[in-house]
């Protein structure tokens, strides 16, 4: 168990950069530069935090039910799907950007790191 919680764990820095990263996609308008831009910076931040996406994943829609309770594999499956996703259809990457399911991602990552409160407990 001390292990698993170990590999969990997260940096001040790695911590902050997941929140700040939220914070910035709760804001960005869909359709600006600033969309491509968070976009890769998500994939990218997710990677820092041991959160490849799965290699191969085929394109799918995630919600954000999906991941507020979903472990580390999960959640690597999810950000396949939504890599793919990007890339194939923009279009429905860009709604899954507005449903707020890649801040969603972020805060179960943080939780499962202990340094949020995850979703469902309030």
């Amino acid at each position: 168990m001390a292990s698993t919680a170990k590999s969990l764990a997260l940096s001040a820095t790695e911590t902050e950069l997941l929140r700040d990263l939220r914070s910035r996609l709760n804001r960005v308008r869909v359709g600006t530069p600033a969309e491509a831009v968070l976009s890769g910076a998500f994939f990218k931040a997710c990677e820092r935090v041991d959160l490849a996406a799965e290699a191969g994943a085929a394109a799918g829609a995630v919600s954000a039910a999906d991941v507020a309770a979903a472990d580390m594999v999960a959640l690597r499956t999810a950000l396949g799907r939504l890599q793919a996703l990007r890339t194939e259809q923009p279009a429905a990457w860009r709604a899954t950007l507005e449903a707020g399911v890649p801040q969603a991602i972020l805060s179960r990552r943080l939780a499962l790191a202990g340094r949020e409160q995850p979703v469902e407990a309030g």
